[in-house]
């Protein structure tokens, strides 16, 4: 994911909007809780319950629609 990206979700998580990712390597889908824009990361729930941390660099928009 690119940095403008991460920062536009960021800014719609603190909106209060819900946005979702997907980490490839893990093979799982979330919502995004919060970022934690010094160590480049978003905080997680993925679809099953759990709470993780994933560096943006490792995740897929789920919100955008490829063209």
């Amino acid at each position: 994911m690119k940095r403008s990206r991460y920062e536009y979700l960021c800014h719609e998580c603190d909106a209060g909007h819900d946005t979702l990712v997907a980490h490839p390597a893990s093979r799982e889908d979330a919502v995004v809780v919060s970022c934690i824009k010094l160590t480049d990361t978003m905080v997680v729930r993925t679809t099953d319950g759990y709470t993780r941390s994933w560096d943006f660099h490792d995740c897929e928009d789920l919100g955008r629609q490829s063209s």
